[in-house]
């Protein structure tokens, strides 16, 4: 059985405002250290025993931070791109359809970024 990190990073980038902005939101943006809590969560769940790659479920516009982002900390993942926001349940019902194509034994484990939609 595999387990598969599902992380969910979506956001508008209003609430920490100067700092975050739509096209970077705060879960993008180091706020204690030089890792943002987006990588700082990549991280974690990386270390998942019999974990697979991370599942990132996203907005496209912001496939460029976290290609950078994942990049830096020397992590490849795997992007679900939302055309447009529609919230929690939408993107784990397209995170758990994506593994049961992959695996049909596989577990998702659901992560939030700690800044994201808040």
């Amino acid at each position: 059985m595999t387990v598969y990190p599902v992380i969910m990073c979506g956001g508008s980038g209003t609430r920490l405002w100067p700092a975050s902005r739509p096209a970077r939101p705060k879960q993008f943006v180091p706020l204690s250290g030089t890792l943002s809590s987006f990588q700082e969560t990549v991280l974690r769940v990386t270390g998942l025993g019999d974990a697979g790659p991370p599942l990132i479920v996203a907005g496209v516009s912001h496939r460029a931070s976290i290609l950078a982002q994942l990049k830096e900390i020397g992590v490849v993942g795997v992007l679900l791109l939302e055309p447009e926001a529609r919230d929690s349940a939408a993107a784990m019902a397209a995170a758990a359809a994506w593994i049961k194509r992959q695996d049909a034994d596989g577990v998702a484990v659901v992560a939030i970024s700690p800044t994201a939609n808040r």
